[in-house]
C-alpha cells in the first residue's frame, strides 16, 4: 500500500493469493507493503498485516420434503447454509418464520413462492426466491 503525494493511494500485497472459497467464516491474514513518500520523493517501506474477514459465502438455498399436494400440506423446509445465525422465511401464504428449518402447513390450494433471507455473523445477507415452489390441491 502506498499513499502518494498526489493524494493516491495504492494497495498492492506482497502475495497475490486467491481468497479460498469456503463456506465458513474465518480471518485471513496477508502481508502488506507499505511505502510512505513525501513530497519530495523520501519515501519510508513498511511491513503490515493486513487482517481479512471472510463470512458467509451468500449461499442462502433450502429443500423441501414435498413440494405438491392435497390442503392442508405440511412440508418441512431445510436451510442448506450451516453458517447463518438468522433467518427470515416467507412461505408466499402470509405466514413467516424464523427458525432454521420449520415446517408449514399450507391450508388452502394454489401455488405458493417460498423466500428465505439468511445472515451470518458479519451481517452479511443473501436471499433465495423459489417462484411457485409448492402447488397445493383444495
Amino acid at each position: 500500500m502506498a499513499f502518494h503525494g498526489n493524494g493516491t493511494l495504492v494497495i498492492s500485497p506482497i502475495r497475490h493469493n486467491k481468497i479460498p472459497h469456503t463456506p465458513f467464516l474465518v480471518r485471513i491474514v496477508y502481508p502488506v507493503n507499505l511505502i510512505v513518500t513525501n513530497v519530495y520523493g523520501c519515501s519510508i517501506p513498511l511491513d503490515a498485516p493486513v487482517t481479512i474477514n471472510v463470512g458467509l459465502n451468500n449461499s442462502a438455498d433450502f429443500n423441501v420434503d414435498t413440494n405438491a399436494g392435497c390442503a392442508p400440506l405440511l412440508v418441512q423446509f431445510t436451510s442448506n447454509n450451516f453458517t447463518a445465525v438468522n433467518y427470515f422465511w416467507n412461505f408466499g401464504d402470509g405466514n413467516t418464520s424464523l427458525t432454521g428449518s420449520p415446517s408449514h402447513n399450507y391450508l388452502t390450494g394454489g401455488n405458493y413462492t417460498v423466500t428465505l433471507i439468511v445472515s451470518d455473523v458479519m451481517g452479511c445477507a443473501d436471499t433465495v426466491v423459489k417462484q411457485n415452489l409448492i402447488h397445493v390441491e383444495q
